[in-house]
């Protein structure tokens, strides 16, 4: 599988695409912001605590100034991604599958230790696509997503 992986951690506030499709865009612009993407930064470190040093500003007027800048190679990031829909597509955040919850975590609620600990779901993070695995502390509603995908090249 070709491309750079990422994945990133965040808040959520439910389980409906309108609420997941608010954690992607409050994830984007906070990324835009920071400027973790490419061409602000030639590679971005997706561990901790270099992750969170990485705070070179935005470099670009938008996020498709960005967008077209990287141009074939993309943003390396979260930034590629625009869209949470129920099915796999170019740009798209879709659901992690049923069957991979139970095969990399034995549940179909991991917690974030869980999901920490087992970064195997980028085994179906396609290139200029991306899935999210709901998240959970306790209790039957997420906590957290987490977006993962692989760049383009």
């Amino acid at each position: 599988m070709q491309g750079r992986p990422y994945w990133y951690l965040v808040p959520c506030l439910g389980v409906d695409i309108a609420d997941l499709q608010d954690a992607l865009d409050e994830l984007r612009q906070r990324e835009f912001t920071a400027g973790r993407y490419y061409p602000a930064v030639p590679t971005v470190d997706f561990v901790e605590p270099a992750f969170s040093r990485q705070r070179r500003g935005a470099r670009h007027d938008s996020i498709e100034d960005a967008i077209m800048d990287a141009g074939e190679e993309g943003t390396r990031s979260i930034l590629d991604i625009h869209t949470v829909s129920a099915r796999p597509g170019f740009g798209m955040a879709s659901p992690f599958p049923r069957a991979a919850y139970m095969e990399l975590y034995r549940s179909e609620r991991p917690t974030q230790h869980e999901v920490r600990a087992n970064k195997d779901f980028l085994r179906w993070a396609s290139p200029a696509q991306c899935i999210y695995v709901l998240v959970y502390a306790d209790g039957d509603v997420p906590t957290e997503v987490l977006f993962a995908g692989r760049s383009f090249g």
